[in-house]
């Protein structure tokens, strides 16, 4: 169902390093034409933004950006599709863009660094240059899986989980587009969610056929080393949930067989849990989420 009144925002609200103090949730499942809704990380609300152009239904898609732009990669529309959508945050619009060479498809996961992006799935992965828009196939990850999530270092991705109660990982150097098995999850689990802050990111959330784990898992940038963090409410059942983060916290955000559209804050000084104080306005499950405040490019940010 499309909401059609539309709310009057700031053309720019920066973020405290540099990038933009919001994060942007478009896609998802039994969804159609929905306007982009764009959640802001100081008062944890979220609006309307505008109708996607060029609407379709696309259900799963991977995301992934920098400070300027962010990118919808693949999804479902009936069947598998390789578009990418690319969102501008300081011009609050969204444009086609080129089409991905591989990774894409339904519940495909992103991830990425200042001048590149990449989706997987099934194994499979593509590489997208934002500077030319110029797309590639890119190195084979080490295991295949659906309904998996990813985290963004400056230097390393980190692939995990999937389809079905996969505890798998992967480390991803952006460098040489090698990768490496990483320490498994804590707990198997699909359509769990991804945050990434400056220092480490986190997985939290999903399913693994049996219970809606409440452990997460912290995972440093640097050296990929893993710890078991703060667990997460689990009430909601947040399966299909999104990832997005500023310099000071993480937010699980939606998913589950609700509609509540509850937000969890992971804050990365303490590594503490706390809810939101507001909710979404639509709980989407298995869309795309990117953020304005890239946290763990906050080092190279520009100011």
């Amino acid at each position: 169902m499309r909401r059609r009144t539309m709310f009057a925002m700031p053309a720019r609200r920066r973020g405290p390093r540099g990038g933009y103090n919001f994060a942007v949730m478009a896609y998802g499942s039994s969804v159609s034409a929905l306007p982009i809704e764009k959640f802001f990380f100081d008062t944890c609300t979220s609006v309307y933004s505008q109708t996607l152009a060029n609407d379709q239904t696309r259900d799963g898609p991977s995301s992934f950006g920098n400070f300027s732009q962010g990118y919808f990669a693949g999804g479902y529309t009936g069947s598998p599709t390789t578009q990418v959508t690319r969102y501008s945050f300081g011009a609050d619009t969204i444009v086609l863009a080129s089409t991905m060479a591989n990774g894409t498809g339904r519940y495909s996961a992103g991830f990425g660094h200042l001048n590149v992006g990449y989706s997987t799935l099934n194994g499979f992965s593509g590489k997208y240059t934002f500077a030319n828009d110029v797309t590639a196939s890119a190195t084979t990850l080490g295991y295949s899986a659906q309904l998996l999530a990813a985290i963004s270092g400056q230097d390393y991705g980190v692939v995990a989980g999937g389809y079905s109660s996969l505890s798998n990982t992967d480390r991803y150097r952006y460098s040489n587009d090698t990768r490496a098995a990483a320490t498994a999850l804590g707990a198997g689990r699909y359509g769990l969610s991804g945050m990434s802050g400056p220092i480490f990111g986190v997985f939290v959330c999903g399913y693994n056929l049996s219970i809606f784990p409440t452990g997460t898992d912290e995972y440093n940038h640097a050296t990929g080393t893993r710890t078991s963090g703060t667990a997460i409410d689990s009430t909601d059942q947040p399966q299909g949930g999104g990832g997005v983060a500023d310099v000071h916290a993480g937010r699980q955000c939606g998913g589950g067989v609700s509609t509540s559209g509850t937000v969890q804050v992971y804050h990365w000084s303490t590594s503490s849990v706390t809810f939101g104080s507001n909710r979404l306005s639509f709980a989407r499950r298995y869309a795309g989420h990117v953020s304005g405040c890239a946290p763990h490019l906050s080092t190279i940010a520009p100011v």
